[in-house]
């Protein structure tokens, strides 16, 4: 009897821990009109949605980073579309394990699903030219959302054959480290151009970077806080830059923030607004009444600074100065 009762509770044991494990690793789709959780595979079939209801409008696929709760990626996915006037598709994965602990593994298990709506937006893409011909879809990956992208693009890139999917992939905030991050980044082929968006004082990396100083990893400092507060040799990091991608460090325009595509400041939401509809980055800046301006960092053709422009007292000098273009 009691070898029953113990095989009993193993197997009870055994059965929640499958259905804990398999919840945990749970990834879903989301729309913004819609309250409904949708299989990945359900992806090509949403796509069809947005191009028929919204013909007019870009599509974003947006990857969240770490989160406990869905409900602030649901409101922030309302906030892009009411911002950037795009229909977001949103990537959503068990992004949270405990407040001092990375979800790493969970965004390794999510790295197959993400394969699989990589293919299922290719197959899309490649079936509707008329669509694609006006508009554009682009990839948004914030925070720890980067990390799951770099898990696929190791796990899955050697025998996928890469389209230009998306016109801009843009790696807001990246939650990855800085150091060896060619490594996998380079293998990323599926983007017309390549943005990595940085803050130096942005507070949730600096949180992040300090439990890899807790455990004695100091070269472990996260991408997305980029170059300019390495603790190792910053020049030499610079030259192992991938050559495709373009940096940009945000940090004179923001302050502690960290969901950069969110803040308020309209100069930073133009910027956004033109990389997250499929512009290149230097559209923002066109307008010669921009308070912002694109600055390349020396030496380097694809690393940047957005810095708040000076406006001085009008004179013959300073008028020619801010009639030039904003790309220094």
């Amino acid at each position: 009897m009691k070898s029953i009762k113990h095989n009993f509770l193993l197997l009870v044991i055994v059965l929640l821990t499958g259905l804990f494990t398999q919840a945990g690793a749970t990834v879903t789709l989301h729309v913004n009109d819609i309250d409904k959780a949708y299989n990945v595979l359900d992806a090509y079939h949403l796509l069809e949605e947005f191009t028929n209801k919204y013909p007019e409008k870009n599509i974003l696929f947006y990857v969240h980073g770490r989160k406990k709760d869905i409900e602030d990626e649901k409101a922030r996915m309302a906030k892009l579309e009411k911002y950037y006037n795009v229909k977001v598709l949103m990537f959503h994965w068990n992004s949270y394990d405990k407040f001092l602990n990375r979800p790493t593994k969970n965004a390794e298990e999510a790295s197959l699903e993400l394969f699989e709506a990589f293919q299922l937006i290719r197959d899309f893409k490649r079936n509707h030219p008329e669509f694609f011909a006006e508009r554009s879809i682009n990839l948004l990956c914030h925070s720890m959302g980067n990390l799951v992208l770099k898990y696929t693009i190791e796990k899955y890139f050697d025998e996928f054959e890469q389209d230009e999917i998306f016109t801009n992939y843009v790696g807001n905030a990246p939650d990855v480290p800085l150091k060896d991050h060619r490594t996998w980044l380079s293998q990323f082929k599926m983007a017309q151009n390549n943005y990595i968006m940085m803050n130096n004082q942005d507070f949730v990396l600096t949180f992040s970077y300090l439990l890899d100083v807790f455990n004695k990893d100091l070269f472990h400092y996260r991408l997305g806080l980029g170059f300019e507060n390495y603790l190792g040799r910053r020049d030499q990091e610079k030259t192992k830059l991938v050559p495709f991608v373009n940096y940009v460090d945000l940090s004179k325009v923001l302050k502690k923030d960290h969901g950069y595509f969110a803040y308020s400041d309209r100069a930073i939401t133009e910027v956004f607004n033109q990389i997250l509809n499929g512009n290149p980055i230097e559209d923002a800046f066109l307008d010669v009444n921009s308070k912002i301006r694109l600055v390349k960092d020396k030496g380097l053709s694809n690393s940047f600074k957005i810095e708040n422009k000076v406006f001085r007292k009008i004179s013959s000098t300073s008028s020619q100065e801010n009639s030039q273009s904003s790309l220094d």
